[in-house]
C-alpha cells in the first residue's frame, strides 16, 4: 500500500461502492441489529430467573414447590420465543446480506472492467495482462470480502461487546469495571498486530501477480515453450513464484496467528477477574448472584465472537490491499481522452490525412518520430517503409490516435483528429494489424465484430471480397463455426484474410495495414494482396510493409530513417533517388531470391540502381 494513503481512506472509498445500494445495506443493519438484540436478551433472562430461583429457595426451601413457579415458566418461554425470533431474523438478514454482496461484486467487477477497457494502449504497454487478471479476480474477491463478512461480521462484534458493557454496567458499574479490565490492552495487541500486518498483506498480493504473471505467460506461450522443450524450466519457474508466494502468506499467518491468541487470553482474563470480583460484591450482600452470572455469559458470548476478530482485521488489511491495487487502475487517465465537444466529419469526406511537423515518444527524450510532415492522398494506396525501428507502426498507431502526438497535429479531412469522438474517428479509420487477434466466437460473429448489426449477406460478401468465403464454406458449420482460442484453429493466412473481412464490413474512409503479410507464405501472400487491393479500391489506405512486393505498385510511398521523412515517391522514383531506399530493396531481393537466382533472372530495376548488396 503506497505509504501516502491511509487505511482508513482506502476502506472508506471501498465502502463507496455501497453507496447506491444504501437502502438495502440499512436494511441488512436493521435486521442484524434485532439479531443481536435477541441475542442480548438471553443472559439477560437467564439471570433474572437464577435470581428469581434463588430468592424463592431461600424464602420456602427446596422441600416444598414455590408458589411463584409461573413466573420461572414465563422467563422459560420468553427465553424460547427470544431465540426462535433471533433465528428468523438472522435468516431475513443472511438473504439480504447475499443480495447485497452479490450486487456490490458485480458493480466493481464492472467498473473495473470498463476502466481497463477504456484505458489507452500507453497503459496496457506498460502494464502486464497477467497483473491486470489478478487486479480483476483476486483483489476484487478480497474487496468483496469487506462486504460480504467485515462490516457486518464487525458490526455485530461492535454490538454485541457495546451491548454487553451496558448491560453489565446496568447491574453494577463495578461489575462492567471487572469484566471489560483486560479490554484496553488486548485492544493494543490488535492495533499493532494490524498495523505489521498491512505491509504483510501487499507484499503477499504483490507476489501473488508474479504467480499470475508466469501462469499467464506460459498458456499463452505453450507452444513456444514446447518447441523448445522448457517444461522443465517453466515448472521450476512456477514453482519458485509460488514457493515464494507461500512463504510471504505464512509470514503474513504466522504474525497474526501470534498475536491474536495472546490478545484473546488476555481478554478471557476478564472471566476469573469478574468472577472474584463478584464473589466480593456478592459477600457483602451488593449483588446477586444471577448478576455474576449474567456479567460471565455476557463475557463468553464476547470471547466467542472475538475468536473471528482475527477474521476481521484480517480481512480488512487485505480488503485494504486489494483496494489500494484496484483503485490504481480505477484512478489511472487515459492519456487518449474523449474530447469536451467533438467536431463531425463532412459526411462524405474523402478521407484525406495530413500530418503536420508531427513528433512522438512512447518515453521521455527518447524520440520517435520527429518533425514529420507529409500528405497521404485521398483515395490513394500510399506505403511507409524504413528500416527496423524507424517509426512505421508507431506513425500508423498515430492516425486512429491510439497514442496522441506529443507536437503538431494529424488532420482527417481537415479536422485535427483528436477533435473527433474516439467511437466516430476508428469507424472512420480501420487498421488491420500483423498480428491479427480473433475471439472465441463464430467465425460471422468474428467478421461483425465491429458492426454486430451486419446481415448474414454483408458478412459472406466481405468474406467473398477476402477470398475466404469458399473456404468457410468447406467448414462442417460454415460460418457458424466455432474459432478456436485466439483463432489458433486457422492458418495464420486464414486468420488475416478473416482480419480483412472485418476491416471491409466496417467500410472505413481510411485502412491501415500494418505489416499485414510479414509472416505468410508467398503462396498465401499473393492472396492476401489481392484481398487488400480489393478492400483498398477507393478508399486511402496506408500500408506499413517490410516486404517491398507488397508496395512497388502502390501510388506513393513513403522512406522513413530515424523517425524523419527522408524520402517519398513511386518505387521507381526512390530506386533512382534514394539510395537507402535502394540499398534496403536490394538487401531483400538478395535475401529472398538469392544471389545467384537474382543475377540469373537480371532483375531491371534492382541493376537500375547501381547500388550493391
Amino acid at each position: 500500500m503506497t505509504a501516502n494513503v491511509s487505511m482508513s481512506r482506502i476502506l472508506l472509498r471501498i465502502l463507496g461502492f455501497v453507496r447506491p445500494h444504501r437502502r438495502l445495506l440499512l436494511a441488512v443493519y436493521f435486521f442484524l441489529a434485532l439479531a443481536q438484540a435477541c441475542e442480548l436478551a438471553g443472559p439477560w433472562i437467564l439471570g433474572a430467573a437464577i435470581d428469581h430461583l434463588l430468592a424463592l429457595s431461600s424464602q420456602r426451601g427446596l422441600a416444598s414447590p414455590p408458589p411463584e413457579s409461573g413466573k420461572l415458566i414465563t422467563y422459560g418461554l420468553a427465553f424460547l420465543v427470544i431465540g426462535f425470533l433471533g433465528q428468523l431474523v438472522n435468516f431475513r438478514k443472511e438473504v439480504l446480506r447475499t443480495r447485497l454482496n452479490t450486487q456490490v461484486l458485480c458493480d466493481i467487477r464492472v467498473r473495473l472492467y470498463d476502466t481497463i477497457q477504456r484505458l489507452c494502449f500507453r497503459y496496457h504497454d506498460g502494464n502486464h495482462s497477467g497483473d491486470l487478471i489478478t487486479k480483476a479476480t483476486r483483489d476484487i474477491y478480497q474487496v468483496h470480502t469487506l462486504y460480504a463478512e467485515t462490516i457486518f461480521l464487525g458490526a455485530e462484534i461492535l454490538i454485541l461487546v457495546s451491548g454487553a458493557a451496558v448491560l453489565i454496567a446496568l447491574q453494577d458499574w463495578r461489575l462492567a469495571l471487572f469484566a471489560f479490565s483486560t479490554l484496553p490492552i488486548a485492544a493494543g495487541i490488535v492495533v499493532r498486530a494490524a498495523r505489521r500486518l498491512r505491509g504483510l498483506s501487499r507484499a503477499a498480493s504483490d507476489q501473488y501477480d508474479a504467480v499470475t504473471r508466469v501462469l499467464q505467460e506460459s498458456i499463452s506461450g505453450v507452444r513456444v515453450v514446447k518447441a523448445f522443450a522448457q517444461e522443465p524450466a517453466e515448472i521450476d519457474k512456477f514453482e519458485r513464484e509460488t514457493s515464494s508466494y507461500l512463504d510471504r502468506t505464512l509470514t503474513s499467518v504466522r504474525y497474526f496467528a501470534l498475536n491474536l491468541p495472546l490478545a484473546g487470553a488476555i481478554l478471557n482474563l476478564g472471566i476469573p477477574i469478574t468472577l472474584l470480583g463478584g464473589a466480593f460484591l456478592y459477600s457483602r450482600g451488593t449483588l446477586g448472584v444471577g448478576q455474576i452470572a449474567v456479567a460471565v455469559l455476557y463475557l463468553s458470548k464476547i470471547s466467542n465472537v472475538l475468536r473471528l476478530l482475527n477474521r476481521v482485521v484480517q480481512t480488512l488489511q487485505e480488503a485494504a490491499s486489494g483496494g489500494d491495487r484496484i483503485f490504481s487502475v480505477l484512478d489511472a487517465e487515459a492519456q487518449v481522452r474523449e474530447p469536451q465537444d467533438p467536431r463531425s466529419l463532412p459526411a462524405h469526406g474523402p478521407g484525406e490525412v495530413v500530418l503536420k511537423d508531427v513528433h512522438f515518444a512512447y518515453e521521455a527524450g527518447t524520440p520517435v518520430l520527429q518533425g514529420v510532415c507529409l500528405k497521404i492522398a485521398a483515395g490513394k494506396r500510399t506505403a511507409v517503409v524504413g528500416p527496423t525501428g524507424c517509426g512505421k507502426s508507431s506513425l500508423a498507431n498515430l492516425i486512429p490516435r491510439f497514442y496522441d502526438v506529443t507536437q503538431g497535429c494529424i488532420t482527417l479531412d481537415g479536422v485535427d483528429v483528436r477533435h473527433l469522438s474516439l467511437r466516430q474517428l476508428r469507424q472512420a479509420v480501420s487498421p488491420i494489424f500483423q498480428d491479427t487477434f480473433l475471439f472465441s466466437m463464430t467465425i460471422s460473429e468474428n467478421i461483425a465484430y465491429g458492426r454486430p448489426e451486419a446481415t448474414r449477406e454483408d458478412i459472406e460478401r466481405c468474406a467473398g471480397a477476402a477470398q475466404m468465403h469458399d473456404f468457410i464454406l468447406k467448414l462442417p458449420q460454415g460460418y457458424d463455426t466455432i474459432v478456436g482460442e485466439r483463432g489458433l484453429s486457422l492458418s495464420g493466412g486464414q486468420k488475416q484474410r478473416l482480419a480483412i473481412a472485418r476491416a471491409f464490413l466496417m467500410n472505413p474512409r481510411v485502412l491501415i495495414m500494418d505489416d499485414c503479410t510479414a509472416s505468410v507464405d508467398a503462396e498465401t501472400e499473393k492472396k492476401l494482396q489481392e484481398a487488400m487491393v480489393e478492400l483498398s479500391r477507393g478508399r486511402t489506405t496506408v500500408i506499413i510493409a517490410q516486404r517491398f512486393s507488397s508496395v512497388v505498385d502502390v501510388d506513393q510511398i513513403i522512406f522513413l530513417d530515424q523517425g524523419r521523412v527522408a524520402a517519398m515517391g513511386t518505387h521507381a522514383e526512390l530506386l533512382a533517388s534514394c539510395q537507402p531506399y535502394a540499398e534496403l530493396y536490394l538487401l531483400q531481393v538478395q535475401v529472398t531470391l538469392g544471389e545467384a537466382e537474382r543475377q540469373a533472372t537480371g532483375d531491371p530495376t534492382c541493376l537500375a540502381s547501381g547500388a550493391t548488396p
